[in-house]
């Protein structure tokens, strides 16, 4: 039998998702700042199966090792169910993380019809008291703005439809990023050039999610915007993380640059339902 959990029993299901990367996603996900649906798959003999479905960064995250009793059960529910609505709210692209050899094994069936690809991801966490001195970038002109509700409803300004749809995709709605969230901008002129958005807020941690528009990457300004991110979790009582894939090596150079640990490396499978 499948059954669609309330969201709040995520709780009880906690240690069926170990490590510090989904802590932060199942953290936002009680807290109600980031959508998400859980379902359980249980039938006599068979280990329960746990389906966890975050829509911030559309990542499933599946715990358990599906038998021949459970798999056609979750396929018709990845099928049937969320494939469609996936495609209908125009958010084909995902990834899915199994916590079992046995559940990897059965990704193929799971999500038939899609190409997965594997990626690795890597994990930090600011663990200092405070940021340490870093150099400036030397940008004529160049400002910083705290991303808010008066700066997202400005109209003066490039590329805030970007940060407009950074988000709205990562949050459960707006009026909890105006209550909950923050970020910060660096502008210059007419321009947002480069954006730091909080994502998988909870009571005592949060996420990043940055960019930079390409015309001044490798200038030191995200390393700069990410650093006054930081002071500014720290001022509200919230441990930051950052998380990018293996392969991003200027992510990965940022994140290091302004002081962030590393803690783990995490293999995930991307696709598309749009195939």
């Amino acid at each position: 039998m499948i059954t669609e959990q309330p969201i709040q029993s995520l709780n009880q299901y906690r240690d069926q998702f170990p490590g510090a990367q989904p802590a932060l996603a199942i953290a936002s996900i009680l807290d109600g700042n980031t959508a998400g649906q859980l379902w359980t798959i249980s039938v006599a003999d068979a280990d329960e199966i746990v389906f966890l479905w975050d829509k911030g960064n559309n990542v499933f995250y599946l715990s358990g090792a599906p038998t021949a009793e459970t798999e056609p059960l979750l396929k018709d529910l990845i099928q049937n169910e969320i494939r469609p609505r996936s495609l209908r709210e125009e958010s084909p692209f995902f990834k899915v993380r199994p916590f079992s050899a046995t559940s990897a094994a059965a990704l193929p069936q799971l999500f038939e019809g899609v190409t997965l690809h594997a990626l690795r991801t890597r994990f930090y966490r600011f663990d200092q008291p405070s940021v340490n001195a870093h150099p400036q970038p030397t940008v004529e002109d160049l400002d910083f703005c705290s991303i808010d509700r008066a700066f997202l409803e400005r109209d003066d300004l490039d590329n805030l439809d970007e940060i407009r749809g950074e988000v709205a995709w990562m949050w459960s709605s707006l009026d909890r990023f105006y209550a909950q969230g923050f970020g910060i901008a660096a502008v210059i002129a007419d321009s947002a050039v480069c954006w730091c958005t909080a994502e998988y807020v909870s009571r005592s941690t949060c996420g990043i999610g940055i960019a930079t528009v390409p015309d001044f990457q490798r200038r030191g300004i995200a390393t700069a915007v990410a650093v006054r991110f930081v002071e500014e979790s720290l001022r509200r009582g919230l441990i930051p993380h950052w998380e990018c894939y293996d392969q991003n090596l200027p992510s990965v150079r940022v994140a290091e640059k302004a002081g962030f640990t590393f803690l783990e490396a995490n293999d995930f499978w991307a696709g598309s339902f749009a195939q």
